[in-house]
């Protein structure tokens, strides 16, 4: 029986996906394989240069959060018990039309980790 050979390539779409996604920029109990300056910047390049909607950015970082931590304890601020998904993304969006995108990505990752932020 001959074995698939493995893609090893990887596609734009692959590095994007890294690059935006949270779990990627270390959050327990999964480590950290791009920097949060790195994550950050991504997600300012999103938002602010290519005009992505902060509704649905926050609507799919949600649901992206959620997923996986499918079977994993989840931290509060993505536990659907615990928070209602519109008043969550709404504070999100409110956030960066006050303090801007990089200081909430920054906020977003100290919260999603379980770390005060100011």
């Amino acid at each position: 029986m001959s074995k698939k050979k493995r893609n090893t390539q990887w596609s734009p779409e692959d590095v994007r996906a890294i690059l935006i996604n949270p779990i990627c920029a270390g959050i327990p109990p999964y480590p950290q394989i791009i920097s949060d300056e790195q994550w950050i910047d991504n997600q300012v390049k999103r938002i602010d240069a290519d005009g992505e909607d902060a509704q649905q950015y926050f609507t799919d970082r949600l649901s992206w959060l959620r997923k996986s931590f499918d079977g994993v304890i989840s931290p509060a601020c993505i536990d659907p018990s615990r928070i209602n998904d519109d008043e969550w993304i709404r504070a999100h969006r409110d956030q960066i039309k006050q303090h801007g995108t990089r200081k909430t990505m920054s906020a977003l990752l100290q919260e999603v980790r379980g770390e005060s932020h100011a």
